[in-house]
């Protein structure tokens, strides 16, 4: 759910950006994060926990989505450290 709303909010924010769509409440949320380094409320409440400011949080969601993308090609190892994945 949060790779969907991170591809239809950031291109909305950009079109919003350029007045080319009206900016709603979650569009301003988006932005007053992106402006102050902080994770938007939105995104938190569907993603993962974390409290590191937003550059640092959204490496890590890539650092997540990489380690994923590398199980589901190369196939899942035979023992994981379960608590590891929250």
């Amino acid at each position: 759910r949060l790779i969907v709303l991170l591809a239809v909010q950031l291109p909305l924010f950009r079109r919003a950006v350029k007045g080319l769509v009206v900016f709603t409440e979650d569009l301003e949320n988006v932005g007053k994060g992106l402006y102050m380094n902080a994770v938007p409320e939105g995104w938190a409440n569907v993603g993962f926990l974390s409290l590191k400011p937003l550059m640092a949080w959204y490496k890590d969601l890539n650092d997540r989505v990489a380690f994923f993308n590398e199980w589901f090609q190369i196939g899942h190892p035979v023992a994981f450290w379960l608590s590891g994945l929250f």
